[in-house]
């Protein structure tokens, strides 16, 4: 999950830390906060989720889970 992109990019640079190279970030889902993405590019990573909120709140109002 990404909200703000600060944790993952706290766990990226631990990772470095131990000699890891991390060459891209992944998750599940991310809210699509435009904070995420000058974080993430600030920081040096970039990152690709599988699904955001855009998607999950069409789907549900695409299957009438949600109201207008």
């Amino acid at each position: 999950l990404i909200s703000t992109g600060k944790s993952s990019i706290a766990a990226a640079r631990k990772l470095e830390e131990e000699g890891v190279v991390v060459a891209k970030i992944f998750s599940l889902f991310t809210y699509g906060f435009a904070e995420a993405d000058k974080v993430f590019l600030e920081a040096g990573f970039s990152y690709q989720s599988l699904t955001n909120f855009d998607i999950l709140a069409q789907v549900a109002f695409d299957d009438q889970m949600l109201d207008k």
